[in-house]
């Protein structure tokens, strides 16, 4: 950020957006990565300050659970932990890269020429969902933006008659799922296990 902003932006303008991530409600077992995305957002609103007058934009950009190759690096524990996730947010599915790029381009684009020092959730809402509300209901009434980028096919892998019901009343596999969510990555593609309640239309 430094550089770009002293190398070009400083005089001719310009507008910068930092990918951070859900970090709002903590981020147990992740301190660190939690600690610097909190220091990134920090710094994005000590920023929008310093540029402002000399017209550079800085906002951010907080991606929540994302389906994407990425998955592929946590430990098989972390991965379990990673496939309950949809049922634990008001979306019910997880988010896709297009859909981070799309608030990326937003804030890059000329629309948001009034927008600095914020910073756009992409997480289906995870921060809302709080223990002391009521529970979530299981649905597949969350679209999806530029799904050409995966495909998720719809599986089953719990008793739970909510969960039938919102993989499209699929009965249970007793084995677990078995269906793959494939994502294109620069490499090739990337084969990714996941729940029922990831839907991808």
């Amino acid at each position: 950020m430094r550089e770009v902003y002293k190398r070009w932006m400083k005089e001719h303008s310009g507008a910068i957006v930092n990918v951070i991530a859900d970090i709002w409600n903590g981020w147990p077992n992740y301190a660190h990565s939690g600690a610097a995305r909190g220091g990134m957002w920090t710094l994005t609103e000590k920023r929008r300050l310093r540029m402002a007058s000399d017209g550079v934009r800085v906002n951010a950009v907080a991606p929540g659970g994302v389906a994407s190759s990425g998955f592929d690096t946590y430990e098989p524990d972390a991965q379990k932990e990673i496939l309950k996730f949809p049922t634990r947010i008001p979306m019910q599915r997880y988010g896709n890269v297009a859909e981070v790029s799309a608030a990326i381009t937003f804030l890059l684009s000329p629309a948001a020429a009034f927008i600095t020092g914020s910073c756009i959730r992409v997480d289906g809402g995870a921060p809302n969902a709080r223990p002391c509300w009521k529970e979530l209901v299981a649905h597949d009434r969350s679209p999806t933006f530029g799904d050409s980028t995966a495909t998720c096919r719809r599986a089953c892998s719990s008793k739970d008659p909510k969960s039938s019901r919102a993989a499209g009343n699929t009965p249970p596999d007793p084995a677990g799922p078995k269906h793959l969510m494939v994502q294109k990555t620069r490499t090739g593609l990337t084969t990714l296990p996941v729940s029922a309640a990831c839907r991808l239309r």
